[in-house]
């Protein structure tokens, strides 16, 4: 009995969890995913006491592979849904793309109409393709003009003075104290300077 409290407890939260905290994914496909898994663990508890173990995991197998396929159908039927829309939208644009090809053709039709009633094409001389002239060359005219005069107060500007710090002298080796003999002059056994 306290198995099923348990599991009701857990199906509160998990079912709690998954309508509210995945709100892009439908909602069939949560509720499949959900209770799939909760009637898994409500068979498992059921026969759990009564079978052998091998039984109660092949239960609860079968009962995650039916979630599993019910779950399919829904991404399947989505899937078809998706591609009927897309055949139905890439059908509106043809429909419309020959309306409109319609809407031209007549006028192109009365254009070339009157053109050939002012022009007889057997009687015109044949026409040569037009010959494009060489392209014009641009030529700039280079000139230098005398650079204006700034005065040399307005253009640079003194540094100020940087102060440098004396040095101290470091004294040779010789002159430094040696170090004291002592305890930190001794080294552990075993290590090599």
């Amino acid at each position: 009995m306290i198995r099923f409290l348990f599991l009701l407890i857990i199906a509160a939260i998990v079912l709690a969890l998954a309508f509210f905290q995945f709100k892009s994914i439908p909602l069939g496909k949560k509720m499949t995913v959900a209770g799939g898994g909760l009637a898994a663990a409500a068979v498992g508890i059921t026969l759990q006491s009564g079978f052998a173990w091998y039984l109660t995991i092949l239960a609860i197998v079968a009962v995650s592979l039916a979630a599993a396929m019910v779950y399919m159908k829904f991404d399947e039927r989505e899937e078809l849904e998706k591609k009927r829309e897309a055949e139905e939208r890439k059908e509106r644009r043809q429909a419309e793309v020959k309306k409109l090809a319609q809407k031209a053709e007549p006028q192109k039709i009365a254009t070339t109409a009157s053109t050939e009633n002012k022009i007889d094409i057997e009687k015109a001389p044949p026409m040569e393709p037009e010959r494009i002239a060489e392209p014009e060359t641009i030529s700039v005219r280079e000139t230098v003009e005398e650079r204006e005069t700034v005065p040399a107060s307005r253009t640079t500007m003194q540094p100020e003075k940087i102060q440098v710090r004396e040095t101290i002298k470091v004294p040779d080796d010789e002159e430094m104290p040696k170090e004291p003999y002592g305890m930190q002059s001794i080294q552990p056994v075993g290590k090599e300077r």
